[in-house]
């Protein structure tokens, strides 16, 4: 069998310029695509222009088993970092230090995905929102009701009872919009996922709203209810939409370059990633930001939004790169390790939710130990066991979440034919 990518790239290796001039004109071209593409999005504010996936992520077998092990991997990471900030496992160099880094990974991620599967063929609104419902809340309510509930019965200083307007909050995922500083008790991580439904509705406003000029009025309202630090990062995952709407011109671009540009690219994207986080460019940064912005500190999960976008950018480059390494080809999908990557990426989801209270309960169980390489590992160990078996309550279920929000969105589509047409029941009308 070929080495990954060969079949692709053969075609187009051959080229008149010399090869440094070469690269250096692939990446050149993969910038301006990237800058007049992230332009097209403007203009689906103001036009009706359709747009068309050409990333197909079932034809490439090989790629899709990566972006399961790319997730998997961020998952793992923040799984990590966060056992050692709870006193369970000592640093281990820059390994226990990409939790951020990795939600940067996963926005341009869902970007991708997200834009793959809503510009295909046949997608309609209500399809839409009953397949992002389904998703979110398979994991999202039962961590919700977990953690929630246990403050409700356990309580705990000042806190006694169900917290309902806290609840409703993190439900409706306010927490973090226009400065509202709620968060999931006992569970951190769940910040990041308010930020990625937002995302989605703006998405949804881009896409399903036909007219261009209810367009702009739709997607200008989700900014504005959003608020600042959301918004400030959506553009790290609308990077991931250009990959799904215009990755195979990118590919293109990078095929017209040497062999070595596209491995290149692929590894020193995430050598550049590592860096900066072993750095204290970061945090420098930020601290920069701080001084010279008043209040600068209420924009909370956005405070790195100058080195996210850095970081957002160098994922983008590695997801293009690997769309060049591993080509069109099945050779990793067909692998005994690509069915366990698979395997693994099938409850990621759940591993980001449930860690940290897990973590939390273990590290109580353990008491005030030092922190210890072995046995952090070992809590490590139990926690990934311990979020495979509640996998099977909340990922394993999709399929249920998904009949249960499409009977939901149907219904409401019903309800809003009888006093006129609604834009979920318009669409789905055009679809059919």
């Amino acid at each position: 069998m070929a080495p990954l990518g060969t079949d692709a790239r053969d075609a187009d290796h051959v080229g008149l310029a010399a090869p440094g001039r070469r690269s250096a004109l692939a990446l050149g071209r993969l910038a301006g695509m990237a800058l007049s593409d992230s332009g097209r999005f403007a203009l689906l504010m103001t036009k009706n222009v359709q747009m068309t996936p050409v990333i197909a992520l079932r034809a490439r077998k090989s790629f899709s088993t990566y972006l399961d092990l790319l997730r998997f991997t961020a998952a793992l990471l923040v799984v990590l970092e966060h056992a050692v900030l709870l006193g369970v496992l000592p640093q281990i160099g820059a390994l226990t230090r990409l939790s951020h880094e990795s939600v940067m990974v996963f926005f341009v991620l869902s970007g991708l995905v997200i834009g793959v599967s809503s510009l295909s063929a046949g997608m309609t609104a209500g399809e839409y929102v009953a397949s992002r419902a389904a998703r979110i809340y398979c994991v999202a309510l039962p961590a919700l009701v977990c953690c929630y509930g246990f403050v409700s019965i356990v309580g705990g200083g000042a806190t006694h009872g169900l917290p309902v307007g806290q609840f409703l909050s993190s439900f409706f995922f306010l927490d973090g919009a226009w400065f509202n500083y709620a968060e999931v008790p006992l569970n951190g991580p769940y910040w990041s996922l308010c930020y990625e439904v937002w995302y989605y509705a703006f998405w949804g406003a881009l896409c399903f709203v036909r007219r261009p000029s209810i367009r702009l009025l739709a997607g200008g309202l989700v900014l504005a209810a959003m608020g600042p630090a959301f918004a400030a990062l959506i553009g790290t995952w609308l990077m991931g939409a250009v990959i799904a709407s215009h990755g195979d011109r990118m590919l293109s671009a990078l095929r017209r370059s040497p062999r070595w540009v596209g491995p290149g690219l692929f590894a020193g994207s995430v050598a550049c990633v590592v860096l900066i986080a072993s750095s204290h460019l970061q945090e420098d940064v930020r601290q920069v930001l701080i001084a010279r912005i008043h209040g600068w500190w209420r924009m909370r999960g956005s405070e790195y939004v100058v080195t996210d976008y850095v970081i957002g950018i160098l994922v983008a480059i590695h997801l293009v790169s690997a769309l060049s390494v591993f080509g069109d080809g099945r050779r990793l999908y067909d692998s005994r390790a690509g069915r366990t990557i698979r395997y693994c990426a099938s409850f990621t989801f759940t591993l980001y939710l449930f860690h940290y209270p897990i973590l939390l309960a273990l590290k109580a169980v353990g008491g005030s130990q030092s922190p210890s390489l072995i046995g952090g590992l070992g809590v490590v160990a139990v926690t990934l066991a311990g979020v495979w078996v509640v996998s099977f309550g909340t990922e394993r279920q999709l399929p249920r979440w998904k009949r249960m929000a499409r009977m939901v969105v149907t219904r409401a589509s019903r309800v809003d034919l009888m006093s006129g047409s609604s834009p979920i029941a318009t669409s789905q009308a055009r679809a059919r």
